[in-house]
């Protein structure tokens, strides 16, 4: 489940947020006002605790274990910046040129996401970074929602 994904990541290296989580009906599971305000936001909000984003990395498996037992359904993002990633995250392939879709498709592995695809890469020396063109984005700050995870449409993010 939700728990076990959650120590892979962090056991391979990575640094994850855990996120609020979609209920029956497309309500945030975790009653986020941003929700509410946003819709879209719905399984993507970052958890608090006093006002600070909740993060855990490489060592801090056995908080992580804690808290996706007390909230097993809560979904997670992976930190880019933290866990040294850049996505290239496509919502909307038919607003990519031939040559950005020809790009885009050549990579077998990849996760579904709620409307379209994550492609992960190591950032190496690159700088952090995040560019927004029509129909997708290259990200390395922030975070991105991680399978198993749910989207508010119900689907599960997959590999």
């Amino acid at each position: 489940g939700m728990r076990d994904a959650a120590l892979a990541y962090i056991r391979a290296g990575m640094t994850i947020t855990p996120l609020c989580w979609p209920v029956d009906g497309g309500a945030c599971g975790a009653g986020h006002a941003s929700c509410l305000a946003a819709p879209r936001n719905v399984g993507k909000a970052p958890l608090t605790h006093n006002g600070h984003i909740i993060t855990f990395g490489p060592g801090q498996e056995d908080q992580a274990s804690n808290f996706w037992q007390q909230h097993p359904n809560a979904n997670i993002g992976i930190r880019l910046e933290e866990s040294g990633l850049i996505a290239i995250d496509v919502d909307d392939i038919e607003l990519l040129t031939p040559e950005q879709r020809a790009l885009v498709e050549q990579y077998e592995h990849y996760v579904i996401s709620g409307r379209g695809r994550h492609i992960y890469f190591k950032r190496g020396d690159l700088p952090p970074t995040h560019i927004r063109l029509p129909g997708w984005e290259i990200r390395g700050k922030g975070y991105i929602v991680a399978p198993p995870s749910r989207h508010a449409s119900g689907s599960e993010y997959r590999w």
